[in-house]
């Protein structure tokens, strides 16, 4: 397998409907060199999400990740921000794309 082109970051948190929908939209783009890391930031693994959606995540393009939030500190709203400089030093292909959970692409 070849390295991918661009890695697309997209944190999300307890939106699993609006999150479907945008992976909708990831998974119909006809350029596939990508790897897309789904972050979850939260204090435990959403089920919802994987229950819903169990053959997204049989995709080996995604990669979803936890981001442990403290409930206390669930609306700052630099989370997202933490998010990408928490995973820029581990992207390894030449483009990153943020994506938020609620947009299309």
């Amino acid at each position: 397998m070849t390295q991918p082109l661009v890695t697309i970051v997209t944190p999300t948190y307890n939106r699993p409907r609006l999150f479907a929908e945008c992976a909708q939209a990831v998974l119909a783009q006809t350029f596939t060199d990508l790897v897309w890391w789904v972050v979850f930031n939260c204090m435990e693994w959403p089920r919802g999400y994987f229950l819903a959606m169990d053959e997204l995540w049989k995709d080996s393009r995604i990669v979803p990740i936890w981001f442990p939030v403290m409930e206390e500190n669930r609306h700052d709203i630099h989370i997202p921000a933490k998010i990408v400089n928490w995973l820029y030093p581990k992207v390894t292909t030449p483009y990153i794309y943020f994506l938020a959970d609620d947009d299309l692409i």
